[in-house]
């Protein structure tokens, strides 16, 4: 009887950290294979002193595991100038499907070159995204974060 109690807890000294790390890695894979872009950006509002831009972001999961409570925090660029950043609260993707947030960004003038200016009046821009993602893995008791670029040109 002691030898099948001694077999059964050194198996699950075994099998438990080898269950945790194939979960770990298949949550963390899921994450880094993911992709956020932005599927539509266009300028709605233009002003003497400022422009309104709608963005549409969107966030692939290509995994077979579902995605838990990611959030993205990032940086707004028009043609390599800083003009702001954004952040969307946590989302769950689904496995093999993808959910989008749109956002407004109002961007003043006074705070670009001229030539963002002008080729914002042309509608001939990059809008370029840089950030992080991060979402909660292994049974949402760890935090892993992983970072992205993604761009989009309106013309």
């Amino acid at each position: 009887m002691k030898k099948v109690v001694v077999a059964i807890v050194a198996s699950a000294v075994v099998i438990i950290p080898i269950f945790l790390g194939f979960v770990y890695y298949e949550d963390v894979s899921a994450i880094e294979n993911s992709e956020i872009s932005i599927s539509n950006a266009s300028i709605s509002e233009l002003r003497p002193t400022y422009c309104k831009i709608r963005l549409q972001m969107e966030l692939k999961n290509p995994s077979a595991r579902q995605i838990s409570d990611i959030s993205v925090k990032f940086d707004i660029y028009i043609s390599d100038n800083y003009v702001g950043s954004g952040y969307f609260p946590e989302i769950t993707v689904p496995p093999h499907s993808a959910r989008m947030r749109e956002m407004n960004i109002t961007i003043y003038y006074a705070n670009l070159t001229g030539a963002v200016v002008n080729a914002l009046y042309n509608g001939e821009v990059v809008i370029s995204i840089r950030g992080e993602m991060e979402g909660k893995i292994l049974y949402d008791m760890v935090r892993f974060s992983q970072p992205f670029n993604t761009s989009y040109s309106i013309v």
